[in-house]
């Protein structure tokens, strides 16, 4: 018994190398306290590794946790691991692609909105804006300053929907090692 466990901790651990040390430490000593209290209780080692799954994607839960919770989760991290999540729970999945898809389009339309505004200031190009019926508000300094607040409202929601990315991410993180954890 002691040599799997040595052996599934040696490669959680080995997988967990880019967490402080002591915060590795702590999810060390957790899941060996869950194996134990689980052994203790009469089930077998084989038994207990199994349903928590492989040392690598258990701890990839903790890695993702880890780095929501030092705000270090960037859009590398998620486009890295997206594939992870999709394994986790295809609802997840479907969440995190709309608000993903809800960034995207955002800045897109932010960043489209203050470009043909500034195209249209300097002359370059005479797109109508801001249409109302027959008429457009022609390009100028009131287009600009229009541009920037729809632009500022689009990032706003880009922002939103990024928080609701981060959320839905922890939480299906969460979900994912409870569930592996249940002892």
């Amino acid at each position: 018994m002691e040599e799997k466990l040595k052996k599934y901790i040696k490669e959680l651990e080995l997988n967990l190398r880019n967490v402080d040390e002591s915060d590795r430490n702590e999810i060390l000593t957790e899941i060996r306290n869950h194996i134990y209290e689980a052994v203790n209780k009469g089930e077998s080692i084989e038994e207990v590794l199994s349903r928590m799954g492989t040392p690598k994607v258990l701890s990839q839960a903790y890695l993702l946790d880890y780095k929501i919770e030092k705000k270090s989760f960037g859009p590398t991290d998620f486009i890295r691991n997206f594939s992870f999540y999709l394994g986790v729970g295809s609802l997840g999945a479907l969440v995190i692609s709309i608000f993903g898809f809800f960034v995207t389009l955002s800045l897109l339309l932010a960043i489209l909105l203050i470009g043909t505004a500034l195209t249209n200031f300097s002359g370059i190009t005479t797109i109508p804006m801001f249409v109302w019926g027959s008429s457009s508000i022609a390009p100028g300094v009131f287009q600009i300053v229009l541009a920037s607040l729809c632009s500022l409202a689009f990032v706003w929601i880009a922002v939103v929907c990024w928080k609701e990315i981060r959320k839905c991410i922890k939480k299906i993180s969460q979900e994912y090692r409870n569930h592996k954890m249940e002892i």
